[in-house]
């Protein structure tokens, strides 16, 4: 039994439809499941933090990065659009999921 195969079906579930649009106009649909919604803290003597939602998945060649967006349809079909944003922490826009990498992707929008 491979774990990650278990993982990654349970990432489909509560999945939301959304279109991922890079910044060259391209769309790409895809299955984002959000992980969360937390306050990232401003480093470099600011005060104050960003609140960013992290979002995974299945779609390990997306790549986000500057300039793309994440728009996902609601359950009454209107549609929400979150701009891609660093992780404050990592200054990464995306990163592995789990451990192993290859198999779920995380990346990161403004709220």
């Amino acid at each position: 039994m491979n774990p990650y195969k278990t993982l990654g079906k349970l990432g489909a579930f509560n999945a939301l439809s959304a279109t991922f649009i890079k910044k060259s106009g391209e769309e790409i649909p895809i299955l984002v499941k959000q992980e969360s919604v937390t306050d990232e803290q401003l480093d470099g003597g600011y005060l104050g933090s960003i609140k960013i939602r992290v979002w995974s998945t299945s779609a390990i060649d997306l790549r986000p990065e500057e300039g793309d967006a994440l728009v996902v349809t609601n359950d009454d079909e209107s549609t929400t659009r979150y701009v891609i944003t660093r992780n404050a922490v990592s200054s990464r826009y995306w990163d592995w999921r789990y451990s192993r990498n290859g198999e779920r992707i995380v990346f990161y929008t403004r709220f």
